[in-house]
């Protein structure tokens, strides 16, 4: 009894706490002694990294026919931006940024990395500098 296997939910990053009982038998001649206990076991859960895009052939880890991972398949802006000005992303002709996003992990967040691109034909320019800011409904 020294090798035991606990899974976890399938795609669940979330770590927990299974009681377990334990039942032991003490037994000398007639003398019988018994003993159960409840103890806690903490399984940690090793994250794996899950696949952006739409089965069949990607974005299904665990091959079940659900995307792990769906995200905005991308947009190409038409609205020019302005140097010193904030350009608002995913906002343009209806198009929304966070439209179409769907984790199979319920109990994990989802976040995008934005990385700025400069696409000038000028060999010398550069996004050194660029910055993204947040701001919700309220402002």
């Amino acid at each position: 009894m020294d090798s035991f296997t606990i899974l976890p939910s399938a795609h669940s990053s979330k770590d927990a706490t299974i009681q377990v009982s334990v039942t032991s038998i003490d037994t000398n001649g007639s003398d019988t002694d018994t003993q159960i206990k409840t103890l806690p076991i903490k399984v940690t859960v090793n994250p794996v990294a899950e696949i952006v895009g739409n089965p069949p052939g990607s974005g299904d880890s665990n091959n079940d026919g659900i995307a792990d991972l769906i995200m905005t398949g991308g947009h190409t802006y038409t609205t020019a931006g302005a140097e010193d000005t904030w350009y608002a992303l995913g906002t343009e002709s209806g198009f929304n940024l966070a439209n179409g996003w769907t984790n199979q992990d319920a109990d994990e967040l989802t976040y995008a990395h934005l990385t700025p691109e400069l696409d000038s034909g000028d060999s010398y320019a550069t996004v050194i500098g660029s910055q993204f800011k947040w701001t919700d409904s309220d402002g």
